[in-house]
Order: structure tokens, then sequence, then C-alpha cells
């Protein structure tokens, strides 16, 4: 530790030293005549600095400093680089924004790593009093259901318009910790005729009151309360950018409901099974089905990320879909490279003299490519900010477009580390091609 503190605060006497030391030698070689020169004075400076000083991180901040000393010196050049890897960057991380938030995005609920979707009798569609079973049996901390297959009819007063409804249990936002941001939303102590609105639909239809908590609309020819409003980022349960635009808790009593499930502390998805597996014969036992048996075909699947992806049957094409389009506009950014590496050619042939001219002075041929990497790395990250920026512009506007399904898919793209993580990786990347690229090998 002292030795690494007077590297910090004796360097000045250190220098100085050494210019008194050098002076010492030059005076005793001229007065004894002595024919054994030093040599090269700045080179010998070096190699002394070189014992007290951090090597790496003072050779990188100075190349730094260079390399941006000198891209100002070439405004022409560094907008051509900018720009290209920028639009190769931006539309990389654009894409993988998009497929990150379809397949990967957590659901809008308290602790979602610990709720799982329910199979029963190979479907995770049941009655309300197979779940009530279920929520019973006090397998699973918490049960609930709801049906997103479902349209309601709404009269503002003027037209009655058709829009995408969620009919769920009574528990659904007291047992999942769903987030609201105006007002609450119910509990199993509620009448059936309340209603949450989501945030876009309160937007569009409503301008962002927020005297609409309490207010009286007509839903079916009923009149519902509006209880609460969700959040702008608010994403289902099921995932895929769904995007309804009310919650109800009012549904038919044959209507057939998704189960998920949150598993107790320290569960694992194979007891749950096991679990699942008793509990589904009792209800055999106890509340036959006629078209079904609840005991075959159990499954506890996760409602996100990669062991969804695995299990899920539906998510396996698009996962494939989104795979194709990351190769394609993985072109994009290898094209964008080589055209750097061209730049970046076409520029070397002017600083021949200039690199010449370090050599001769001393300089190691390491340092030298130390030197044009950090240069190459300043350019990508520059590029990758500007695509970045870029990438959360097209984002945005890809996730406005309404896709022609009967459901409302609407992507909530937000930056996340994942999406900062793989633009900087790209940077990276477009670093070590663009410098090993045959035009670019300078």
């Amino acid at each position: 530790m002292r030795r690494l503190l007077l590297k910090f605060l004796r360097r000045r006497t250190l220098a100085e030293d050494l210019e008194t030391e050098l002076a010492f030698h030059r005076e005793m070689a001229a007065a004894n005549d002595n024919p054994i020169r030093l040599g090269n004075i700045s080179a010998i400076k070096e190699h002394a600095f070189d014992q007290w000083r951090f090597n790496f991180l003072e050779n990188l901040w100075r190349d730094f400093a260079y390399a941006v000393r000198s891209l100002f010196r070439s405004p022409g050049f560094v907008l051509s680089a900018l720009l290209s890897l920028g639009l190769g960057i931006g539309v990389n991380t654009a894409m993988f924004s998009i497929a990150t938030e379809f397949l990967l995005s957590q659901p809008s609920v308290a602790d979602a790593p610990s709720w799982v979707s329910i199979y029963l009798g190979d479907s995770n569609h049941a009655n309300q009093q197979a779940i009530d079973f279920l929520a019973q049996s006090g397998v699973f901390r918490e049960v609930v259901g709801e049906n997103w297959e479902s349209f309601s009819n709404w009269n503002d007063g003027r037209e009655t318009r058709r829009i995408f409804s969620v009919q769920t249990t009574g528990n659904y936002f007291s047992a999942l910790g769903v987030p609201v941001a105006l007002g609450r939303g119910w509990t199993s102590h509620d009448p059936a005729n309340v209603v949450v609105l989501h945030h876009r639909f309160w937007k569009k239809y409503f301008n962002g009151d927020p005297s609409v908590v309490g207010r009286l609309i007509d839903l079916d020819g009923r009149a519902y309360t509006v209880v609460g409003v969700l959040p702008e980022f608010h994403r289902t349960l099921i995932g895929y950018g769904l995007s309804p635009d009310v919650y109800l808790t009012s549904y038919l009593p044959d209507t057939l409901l998704e189960i998920y499930a949150r598993l107790k502390p320290g569960m694992s998805l194979g007891q749950a099974r096991a679990a699942l597996r008793t509990v589904a014969a009792r209800l055999d036992e106890s509340r036959p089905d006629p078209y079904k048996k609840y005991a075959s075909g159990l499954r506890v699947m996760p409602l996100a990320g990669f062991a969804r992806l695995k299990q899920e049957q539906a998510a396996t094409p698009l996962g494939l879909f989104f795979a194709v389009l990351l190769v394609l506009v993985s072109l994009v950014f290898l094209i964008a490279c080589v055209n750097v590496a061209g730049l970046l050619l076409v520029r070397a042939a002017s600083r021949r003299q200039e690199i010449a001219i370090r050599l001769s002075l001393g300089a190691s041929r390491g340092r030298l490519l130390q030197q044009l990497l950090t240069e190459s790395l300043l350019l990508s990250f520059l590029g990758a900010g500007l695509g970045f920026s870029l990438a959360q512009l097209v984002a945005k506007l890809l996730a406005a477009i309404q896709l022609p399904v009967p459901v409302p898919i609407r992507l909530q793209i937000s930056p996340d580390w994942r999406v900062v993580t793989y633009a900087a990786v790209l940077a990276i990347a477009a670093t070590f091609v663009v410098d090993c690229c045959p035009p670019g090998n300078r």
C-alpha cells in the first residue's frame, strides 16, 4: 500500500530526481570526454517512468485522450462511421428489445418468479369450482383465475364500442399484488360490478382524467364502477404483449378460467407437480368431469424467462421466428462494420507518416496497436450510443403498430440492463470485427 501511495504522491519529486540524475551523467561525460553516449533520453525517461506509474490504466487514459483529439480532427470520417455503426447497432438492438419484451418480459405482479401456470387434464383452463378446490387444498399460497378471451360492449353515451376485456376471480389483484396507478384493485369483498381500466384505454377515451375513479361506465348494458387504473407499463400474466382494455370480476358460472398459482417459499416445480397430482386425483373423485380427467396431463409451468420458452409449445415457433430475425439483422451489423473498416483503411493511408514518426521515436508496435484499438473502441461506443437511441425510437414506433390480430398486442418497450448490455457487447464486437476485417487490418 505504501508503494501505491508513493506512486501518486511523489511523482513530481521522482521526475525532478530523474532530471537531476540525467544532468549529472551528461556533465560527467562532458568533463571526462567520455565517448559512451547516454542514448535516447526520451526512451530512458519512459523506461524510468514505467517503474512508478500504473502503466495499463495510464496508457489507456492517454490513448483515450489522443483518440478523442484525433477523431475531432476528422469530423467527416467520424460522421460517416457513426451513421454506419449507429444503423447497424440500432437495428440489432431494436430487434433484441422487441424479442426480449415479447418473449422474456416479467408480468406486473409481486414476486413474479414464484407464480406458475397450472395445467389440469392437459389444459390450463378450468371452471370456478375446480379453481376453488385447488385453492382450498392448501398446496399453493395463492390461486387465481382469468379469462382473457372475452369482449365487452362499452357505451360512452354517444356510441357503443367493442373492447377487449379480461374476466378474473375476485382475489385477482390482492393475491397477485398488481400495482395500480390510480385508485385500487378490487378485493373479494367488492361487488361484481367493478372494473379496472388499462392505462392506454384511460388515456385514449378519458383523456387521462383522474376523476374517472368512482365513475360509472356502461358495459354490456350494466353499470360498472371504476375502482382503479393500471400503470402505463403494465404487463399481463399471459405476456406476449397482450394489452386488455378493462379488467372485470364478473363472468358466467360455466366460464373457463386459466389457472395461476403462487408457489410456497422453497417449493420447487417438481414438488408442486407431485402435490398437484394428489389434489387432481381427489378432484376427480369428488367432482368428476365427464369430458376429462383432471389427473391426466398435469403441468406446472413458469410464467416468464427461458424456462417458459422451453416448456411452452406455443413459445417455440415464436422463439425461432425472432432468432431468424436477429440473424438477418446481424447481416446489417456486419455490413456496417465492413463499411467502417473501409473508412479506417482510407484514414490509415493518410496516417502513415504519423505512425512512422512514432515508431522512429521508440514507440512499440504493441503500443500503437493498443492506441488504434482504443480509437476503434471509442468510435464503436459512440456508435452504440447513437444506435441505442435509434433503437428505442424504432422499437417504440414498431410497438405502436397494431398487429392484424383479434386481440390488442401492445409491447411495453422500455430500456433495461439486458438491452444496454446487448448494445455494449455489439460495440465491443464491432471494435474487433472492424480491426480484424481484411480491409481494416491496418
